[in-house]
């Protein structure tokens, strides 16, 4: 039957270009993904995916800021939520710790502008995240990306036009060495495979918004 893409955050579908021998050929970003659907018969007329500009029509280094809205931490016997009520403070992309702590699990919202010379789609990409990502252009929230790639398409107006991200990252870093340390005594007998598991925590402490951040005009 006819094979068609179909995106699963909007429920959108699309027409696969064919190659002139009739085959079909995609490439995946490390831990991407594509969704397709198998129709009998004859394809239906579909939109075509937009095709983008090639080269990055701007690239987002500067002017971003951020704040933390929740952390979580290990209480007594379970984690803690609470609620953060900061202001924004500068932050370059790349790892948080340097500014936001090496302990911190939780969410913080990055933001920043960018101005656009005439009202246009585009497409948003983020780059590395480290490690789920909400995204609002212009106070309308987008789907959430919980692997990469982390893109959207967006639509510019013309003028200055607010990007927020808003970005979580992992339990591990709340639940440091100290932690395991606390909990082992707490809570004895320790796990034989606590120390194994505190070495293999630390390759997933990396956090935060580590772009490049890229927009791409539509064609």
């Amino acid at each position: 039957g006819a094979i068609v893409r179909y995106d699963p955050e909007t429920g959108r579908e699309t027409a696969l270009p064919r190659q002139p021998d009739g085959s079909l050929c995609w490439t995946l970003v490390t831990g991407g993904s594509l969704a397709v659907r198998i129709l009998p018969g004859e394809a239906p007329t579909l939109p075509s995916e937009p095709a983008y500009e090639e080269e990055p029509v701007a690239e987002l280094k500067d002017g971003w800021t951020v704040r933390r809205i929740v952390r979580y931490a290990p209480g007594k016997e379970d984690f803690e939520i609470t609620s953060l009520d900061e202001k924004p403070r500068p932050i370059a992309l790349g790892d948080w710790r340097a500014t936001l702590g090496d302990d911190f699990s939780g969410k913080a919202v990055y933001r920043t502008t960018y101005v656009s010379a005439t009202e246009q789609d585009a497409e948003i990409d983020l780059g590395k995240v480290c490690w789920a990502v909400f995204l609002k252009v212009n106070g309308e929230e987008l789907q959430g990306h919980y692997a990469a790639p982390y893109r959207w398409r967006i639509h510019l107006k013309a003028g200055e036009n607010e990007i927020e991200a808003t970005v979580a990252n992992l339990l591990v870093n709340a639940l440091n060495e100290r932690e395991h340390v606390r909990i082992a005594r707490d809570y004895p007998p320790d796990s034989v495979y606590n120390s194994k598991q505190i070495e293999y925590d630390k390759s997933f402490q990396a956090s935060g918004l580590f772009g490049p951040v890229r927009i791409r005009y539509v064609k």
